[in-house]
């Protein structure tokens, strides 16, 4: 729902509805016709790599005159963070004032359609913008300092958008007012604010250079921080696998509950394959012949990405898991390589599973050296054993998390496949064992 928050510069509007339109073409006559079809009221452009409309209806509280200086909320925020060089995904909140405030959601440089324009009360939208920050994968996240949201940095709008008001920000009417004394008293109040305008923009403009200042120093400082990190991890004892991927039963929900929001079929392209790892689910398209193209592909989901011949495409997805996680106890690798041989071999027998490849070691890890000038430092070498093993069946791997509820045991991988007569899929599940060496 479409929230109005008045502002010194102009009246905000946010809580649109965001849509990607199709074509890198595509002109303000196509926004507007796309709006009628919907009953839409009122429409924001936002014209970048891809186009993407916001549309408010009727119910939003916005009627069919919209005065002058209404402006999108999202439009400006997009239009500040790419001038100020934001990276393709992230998200920020601001207390406007009033007990008004505002949030974005950019991820790969498109609002998203679902949450990713809101205004509100400052609980409400703190409330909803925590959700969002904790879902990971943000390239920055700016919010309030009051607020609390862990690795945020606090954002002045003022300063963020003191460039970005133009017409191409701009709330517009699909269908324009016929009072015309509306423009006259709107252009009376625009003459006699001028000069207030003025001095609003140069605060503004003057807020902005100090924020792109304080940014250039924040991103300087952080690559800094970052290479000495690396440094330094490279320096460290190797740390134990486990903490690096979720318990298998973690692992195997998120993957399937992923997989489960990529349709069979995108618009004359049908899934191939699925493959989820710890950094995503990787999806896999083929065009069916005589039907889809590249670009209603493209219209659907615009994160695809086809290959030069147009006959595939790929859509990836993160999971909603962030490490470190918590360290799983090893045990002997008799007891447990035994006993996991022992839970496939069940499985197989009671017709879960169809087959299995037996656990077989892996090769040891390198060496690593700890950190000190002296010649004689002493080497840091893994004190746990790698297991890998698969399985591959048709039941799905939620029904089978129990299997791999032992100590020390990690699903990596899950592949879904599918045949061209649509029988059901097949999953392969990749894992590790991590047993003690000592």
């Amino acid at each position: 729902m479409s929230v109005i928050i008045p502002h010194p510069r102009g009246t905000l509007v946010a809580g649109l509805n965001w849509f990607t339109m199709a074509g890198t073409d595509v002109s303000e006559k196509d926004v507007v016709a796309r709006a009628k079809e919907g009953s839409q009221v009122a429409y924001a452009v936002i014209a970048r790599q891809y186009t993407q409309a916001g549309f408010a209806n009727a119910l939003d509280g916005i009627g069919k005159s919209i005065p002058p200086r209404y402006y999108s909320f999202a439009a400006l925020a997009v239009q500040g963070g790419s001038q100020a060089g934001f990276p393709a995904s992230w998200i920020a909140a601001f207390d406007l004032g009033n007990n008004y405030a505002a949030m974005i959601v950019v991820r790969d440089g498109l609002v998203a359609p679902s949450g990713g324009d809101i205004g509100g009360t400052v609980e409400d939208v703190q409330e909803r913008f925590a959700g969002v920050a904790s879902q990971g994968g943000w390239g920055r996240i700016f919010a309030p300092a009051s607020w609390s949201i862990p690795n945020a940095v606090e954002l002045d709008f003022d300063a963020l958008c003191a460039e970005a008001y133009s017409p191409r920000a701009r709330i517009k009417a699909t269908r324009p007012s016929p009072v015309k004394n509306i423009v006259a008293i709107a252009a009376i109040l625009g003459i006699a604010g001028a000069a207030y305008g003025y001095t609003v923009y140069a605060d503004m403009n003057k807020k902005r250079q100090l924020l792109l200042a304080r940014l250039a120093a924040e991103a300087a400082e952080k690559a800094e921080a970052d290479a000495k990190l690396a440094k330094a991890k490279e320096a460290l004892l190797v740390p134990h696998p486990t903490k690096k991927v979720p318990p298998a039963r973690d692992f195997i929900f998120a993957c399937m509950a992923t997989m489960r929001e990529f349709p069979i079929t995108i618009s004359g392209w049908e899934r191939t394959s699925l493959k989820c790892e710890i950094d995503g689910v990787m999806a896999e398209y083929s065009r069916v012949a005589g039907a889809g193209t590249v670009e209603q592909l493209l219209r659907i989901a615009p994160s695809a990405a086809p290959t030069f011949d147009g006959q595939s495409a790929k859509i990836a997805k993160l999971l909603p898991l962030s490490g470190p996680f918590d360290e799983s106890r090893a045990l002997p690798a008799e007891k447990s390589v035994l006993g996991i041989t022992s839970a496939l071999q069940r499985a197989t027998t009671a017709g879960w599973i169809t087959g299995f490849i037996p656990l077989a070691e892996s090769k040891e890890p390198p060496a690593a050296t700890l950190p000190g000038a002296a010649a004689t430092a002493a080497a840091a070498v893994a004190t746990w054993r790698t297991f890998s093993f698969s399985t591959v069946g048709a039941v799905p791997p939620t029904s089978l998390a129990g299997l791999f509820e032992f100590n020390g045991v990690r699903v990596t991988k899950i592949t879904m496949t599918t045949s061209a007569n649509r029988e059901p899929p097949s999953y392969l599940i990749n894992g590790e064992l991590y047993a003690d060496k000592s």
